[in-house]
């Protein structure tokens, strides 16, 4: 009744049915991640660093389009475990020959946090290779121990990658448009539905054509910036633009008075400002708690937030900095990269709103989605801010009740939404506020 035009809405169970049917063949095929699918063989295989490289592989899902059914076909990369000996893949994690001297404790924590979980195979058995699964570190030395060990091949990464590995894989999957279009087509060749023999019991032929889409090319929009910046406005070109000259310069203690600190912030600080490398963070971070408090103290005044201006995005040194200001001494902190600092929003009270749609997992058809809200309070400190949580249509990148106007008998015209519920907790006049939305894509 669908594909006939006589119902409306698709039958999800019918198509997990056939996203089934038509995943048999590639699972036998290729490694299965999700709804994707993997292989060395498919081409640009590249190492990331540490132990890790990337896979090519491409994403397959049956859709309902205004054309009837259509199959989604995407390319796609992600990091695996380099099948290495144990002792070659904690030589690259470390960066050095573990043989030259003994594993630090850092080193262990390294190591163990890397390999939990990752299976194995031993190699000393001949033809027979017993697998394992790694569950920890021994405490004794390697010369007292002899299990000649491989990883298994074919193992995901799923830890969070670090800036050298995401930027290695960056390279890998980009791609000029006509590249992807024929690594597509490449691959629906090769995967030769016309032949899947689980699609003919079910009656489904795939065509090997990309369908044909009518589209137009929509004029770019005039983006205006702050007033105090060189430049003020300007127009995309081939959907880019390049932020310089468009901001102003400014250091962090401007960026303070910009957002409402002032109240508080003394530009002339108790303690000189500090660096210290990533491996002395703990000790110098406890150091300086300690100073600063011996000299708040007395006027009984306490710190309220720490700001650390990062140098890199440091997953690691980040971590650290959190655990060590908000377990150990708490206090809340701050994080921000030098590139980041920007100018103040507005010299006019404003009201910050970000918003953003998280679907659910892949094969969770009948979970709706889920839209978020939030708008800042107490202008000019913006770093308050009220939320609100709305379920949303299933997959749709669209926020149906942001913002919604309805008849009703006995007030009239009434206006509501997500947007108007976050405005309620400021006590601002709706004439005097500059509205900004922020974008957040994970």
């Amino acid at each position: 009744m669908f594909l006939q035009g006589r119902q409306a809405d698709a039958p999800q169970e019918a198509l997990q049915v056939l996203d089934i049917v038509l995943r048999e063949l590639p699972t036998s095929r290729y490694c299965p991640v999700g709804r994707s699918f993997y292989s060395p063989d498919l081409g640009r295989r590249q190492p990331l660093g540490e132990g890790l490289e990337s896979w090519r592989g491409f994403y397959q899902s049956i859709r309902p389009t205004q054309m009837g059914l259509s199959l989604n076909i995407d390319m796609c990369s992600t990091a695996f475990i380099e099948p290495l000996p144990v002792v070659d893949f904690v030589s690259q994690l470390l960066n050095r020959d573990v043989s030259s001297r003994p594993l630090s404790d850092a080193d262990r924590f390294k190591i163990k946090k890397a390999l939990r979980g990752v299976k194995l195979e031993v190699t000393h058995c001949g033809n027979m290779r017993r697998k394992y699964r790694i569950s920890g570190l021994t405490s004794q030395a390697t010369k007292e121990l002899m299990h000649v060990c491989k990883i298994v091949e074919g193992q995901r990464y799923s830890k969070r990658l670090n800036e050298r590995q995401i930027t290695a894989l960056l390279k890998v999957t980009c791609q000029r448009p006509q590249e992807r279009e024929g690594d597509i087509l490449q691959t629906v060749s090769h995967n030769a539905y016309a032949d899947d023999p689980y699609a003919k019991e079910f009656g489904i032929k795939i065509s090997e054509k990309l369908a044909q889409v009518e589209a137009r090319i929509l004029p770019a929009p005039w983006l205006k910036y702050h007033d105090t910046g060189r430049e003020k406005d300007c127009l995309p070109q081939v959907g880019q633009w390049n932020m310089m000259n468009k901001v102003t310069d400014i250091s962090l203690v401007e960026i303070h008075h910009g957002i409402g600190v002032q109240k508080t912030y003394n530009p002339n600080p108790v303690l000189p400002p500090v660096s210290a490398r990533p491996d002395q963070v703990e000790r110098v971070l406890k150091i300086r708690f300690h100073d600063a408090m011996t000299k708040l103290r007395p006027s009984r005044r306490e710190l309220d937030l720490l700001i650390v201006i990062l140098p890199d995005n440091n997953g690691s040194l980040y971590g650290d900095l959190k655990r060590i200001c908000e377990t150990d001494l708490g206090i809340v902190s701050l994080c921000c990269l030098t590139k980041h600092t920007n100018s103040p929003v507005s010299d006019r009270p404003t009201i910050i709103f970000g918003a953003d749609v998280t679907h659910p997992h892949p094969g969770e058809d009948s979970s709706p989605s889920t839209a978020a809200v939030v708008a800042s309070q107490d202008w000019p400190e913006i770093t308050k801010y009220s939320g609100l949580v709305s379920a949303q249509a299933h997959r749709q990148e669209l926020i149906q009740d942001l913002y919604k106007t309805w008849q009703d008998p006995t007030r009239g015209t009434v206006t509501g939404g997500m947007i108007k519920y976050c405005a309620l907790f400021l006590v601002l006049e709706e004439h005097s506020l500059t509205f900004k939305f922020i974008r957040y894509w994970t």
